[in-house]
């Protein structure tokens, strides 16, 4: 979770750093280049882009300030997992690659030498970032799915084993059912409570053999 935010971050300084650094025509380029790229989507992927890393700042906050409390809270533990998995692969690994490429293009198309040269540097450095991004993405979900299979048979081995235990008890108090119910203190009220009691006693005997702690494990 938190290299998501990391590697967002970084990202995200990137592409100040880079305008930072660029004319004001080269700047319009960029910026051009963004548009071109997204068109009229352009402010809901911005809207987007800010509300990711404003979730993801408050999460990190959170995170930084009460390490304990985050990883007990599995409610905000499952948001913080759906909201990276669902906006920063929408947002961040298509959205924003296309259109940093596309702005790339107009940079070195009309860009002095030297922003030229930092260009295809911040640009290299984003690729490898995305190929990065692409890999934690790709092999967290081979690595759920492997979890998530591996549970659902433990979960299925636990099951059988539990009903092959509850057969093994139901075949165990059946064959010792006369020793349970054979008392003859039932003739009377008296005789009631001394028939409940004998048949708990019998009951405390029959676990104190092998055969029941055996069908019981």
């Amino acid at each position: 979770g938190d290299e998501y935010f990391l590697l967002r971050f970084f990202k995200t300084l990137k592409c100040f750093r880079c305008l930072w650094i660029l004319s004001a025509k080269d700047s319009v380029a960029f910026a051009l280049g963004v548009v071109e790229r997204v068109g009229t989507n352009f402010l809901l992927v911005l809207a987007a882009e800010l509300f990711v890393l404003y979730c993801n700042a408050l999460l990190a906050t959170k995170f930084i300030g009460g390490a304990a409390e985050f990883a007990t809270d599995t409610i905000v533990r499952e948001q913080y997992g759906d909201l990276t998995k669902s906006l920063s692969t929408l947002f961040q690994l298509c959205t924003f690659q296309m259109t940093w490429s596309e702005s790339v293009g107009h940079v070195l198309r009309e860009g002095s030498s030297y922003v030229t040269t930092y260009a295809w540097v911040v640009h290299v450095e984003c690729i490898l970032v995305f190929a990065y991004l692409w890999f934690v993405v790709v092999m967290g979900g081979v690595f759920k799915a492997l979890q998530d299979e591996k549970r659902a048979e433990e979960e299925a081995e636990g099951a059988r084993r539990q009903q092959s235990v509850d057969k093994a008890m139901r075949d165990f108090l059946k064959k010792n059912a006369g020793r349970l119910h054979g008392d003859e203190y039932l003739s009377d009220d008296d005789g009631a409570a001394n028939g409940a009691r004998a048949k708990g006693d019998s009951l405390g005997e029959l676990k104190k053999e092998p055969e029941f702690y055996e069908a019981s494990l």
